[in-house]
């Protein structure tokens, strides 16, 4: 593949991620969820318009949940290089209680809250996270 193509893919991967993130961004709102701390920070920007501290919300959730995938992706990364040297951990944290993609939820709620409950808005940002994974994951195994 060549190196404009591999751009293309890469561009269009994005956005495809970027319009899951803004719709998963507006079904938390028509169903009332709002981060709290995001929504004093779209007041204040917009001299608490809120019209457009709507708006701007939408923008500051979709970063925040980009945030928080970079977050997981990051843990996920230096929980396999971890495991993959000699068994020692550099991690501070304490070692899988499971495995498999069957408990992964769980998991990574337990490493970033130190709790094995697992609320619906985390579930379904998790489920984001993952979908956008295995949409990356197939389009390198077509185009790769």
């Amino acid at each position: 593949m060549s190196l404009i193509d591999e751009l293309k893919v890469r561009g269009a991967t994005f956005r495809v991620t970027e319009e899951a993130l803004y719709a998963e961004a507006l079904r938390e709102v028509e169903a009332g969820q709002r981060r709290d701390g995001l929504w004093a920070k779209a007041l204040a920007e917009c001299t608490m318009d809120v019209q457009r501290a709507q708006a701007l919300y939408l923008k500051l959730r979709v970063q925040s949940l980009k945030d928080e995938v970079a977050v997981v992706e990051q843990y996920l990364k230096q929980s396999s290089s971890a495991t993959q040297s000699n068994g020692s951990s550099d991690l501070q944290r304490p070692k899988p209680r499971n495995s498999g993609l069957t408990s992964l939820k769980k998991e990574v709620d337990y490493q970033l809250n130190g709790t094995s409950e697992l609320g619906n808005a985390f579930a379904k940002w998790l489920g984001l996270l993952l979908l956008a994974l295995v949409l990356v994951g197939f389009i390198g195994i077509i185009f790769g």
